[in-house]
């Protein structure tokens, strides 16, 4: 009985024994963000400073993997495990080896440009973008890596240009490298890979005081147009002029300045184009109180014999107040018989034209009056539509795999 039972320990120890040796090195890594900056919207790039500090944990017993994590041949697998970058700048490089807590590890300071898909919906953009650090050169069973603790900023003020950093997590990452082979069933190999995800969305306060505040201003500047007199229209065509000069510089500045070079439409073109209905309806309103006005100026001058009306014009105005009065009397039989001062020519047509000039006067003021409420009621259903349409919904996926499959050819 104790024979089988020291046998059964001795299998148990053995397997134990062939389990440690077969696990992977396990290295623990550690990162903080201490800088994000140079957003090229044009290159969908932009540049991040980040330390990290990476640790060997010895979880094997095997005589031959304690030799492996030594000198030299812990350095390269830290050397192995490089960031997905276009660009990658070393700023600090420090091994240390702790042989109380079994550990051998580096600190390191990098400057990446990382590469980033962003957004288009300006100004309600909001963008995901990824780091991965991969162990290249060794598979995930002979190499593993795993969070000491989840990157995190390097202080909560870390401020960027254009864009805040809403979020940072560290979704699952999977790097597969396909391997060719007759004899091999397997065509990809898994290396082990870490990944940040940076969630980026732009201040709406910052756009709304640089760009909806001001436009807004200019529109209601430009509506005041309809609450000045009527017959200054010099005050009228300066202030719309000013109101044109601005909206332009202001939709010209944010769009070329922070936008991002696309062929789609974009909140702010949806909002610079209501702009520019608005600024095209404004002009159309004022130049048709020009238009009446002008008219009415020009019938009240006629009343009045004025000498600024050429005599042809004033004659030929005068010949059709007086055929277009003596038909309208003859077909209503109203011709007094008190005698001819009461249809004198000069009386019809000075009350002729008194008349058209007051009708048109009137014309003029509603005209104002529809213009009023007219431009604010459009820009209030428009605007609504286009916040409503154009706001992005952030997003629910809480986990993102990402495999990258390489076709390697020998020679």
């Amino acid at each position: 009985m104790l024979m089988v039972i020291f046998c059964m320990n001795l299998i148990h120890v053995g397997l134990t024994t062939i389990r440690k040796a077969s696990l992977p090195a396990t290295i623990s890594i550690e990162m903080k963000i201490e800088y994000i900056s140079n957003f090229d919207f044009i290159k969908q790039t932009f540049d991040m400073i980040v330390e990290v500090e990476a640790d060997i944990v010895r979880s094997f017993n095997t005589a031959e993997k304690l030799h492996l994590i030594h000198g030299e041949a812990a350095t390269n697998r830290f050397y192995d495990i490089q960031f997905d970058a276009i660009r990658i700048d070393p700023i600090e490089f420090v091994t240390f080896t702790s042989n109380r807590m079994n550990t051998t590890g580096i600190k390191k300071k990098e400057k990446l440009t990382v590469a980033c898909s962003f957004s288009h919906y300006i100004p309600f953009d909001r963008s995901t973008c990824m780091v991965r650090m991969i162990a290249r050169d060794q598979s995930s069973d002979e190499l593993l890596l795993t969070w000491k603790s989840p990157p995190k900023l390097y202080s909560a003020s870390v401020t960027t240009p254009f864009l805040n950093v809403n979020e940072v997590t560290s979704p699952t990452c999977v790097h597969k490298i396909g391997l060719p082979s007759s004899s091999s069933t397997s065509t990809a190999v898994s290396h082990s890979c870490l990944a940040v995800r940076i969630e980026f969305n732009r201040p709406f306060s910052l756009v709304f005081y640089r760009f909806y505040l001001p436009s807004t201003l200019i529109l209601f500047l430009s509506w005041l147009t309809f609450y000045v007199n009527r017959d200054d229209l010099v005050s009228r065509i300066l202030i719309v002029s000013f109101s044109i000069s601005f909206q332009l510089l202001i939709c010209s500045f944010f769009l070329y300045s922070v936008s991002i070079p696309v062929s789609s439409v974009t909140p702010a073109d949806v909002w610079c184009t209501l702009v520019a209905v608005q600024t095209a309806l404004v002009i159309f309103f004022i130049f048709l109180s020009m238009i009446v006005e002008a008219e009415v100026k020009k019938c009240r001058e006629l009343s009045i014999g004025s000498k600024n009306i050429r005599d042809e014009s004033r004659s030929r105005h005068e010949r059709r107040i007086i055929r277009k009065s003596t038909y309208t009397k003859e077909n209503n039989h109203t011709i007094s018989p008190q005698g001819k001062s009461a249809c004198s020519y000069s009386t019809v047509v000075e009350s002729s034209f008194r008349r058209k000039a007051d009708a048109m006067s009137l014309r003029s003021a509603r005209l104002d009056i529809v213009a009023r409420f007219t431009c604010p009621i459009i820009v209030s259903f428009v605007a609504h539509d286009d916040v409503a349409v154009c706001r992005m919904p952030k997003a629910k996926d809480d986990e993102y795999v990402e495999s990258l499959t390489t076709k390697i050819t020998f020679y």
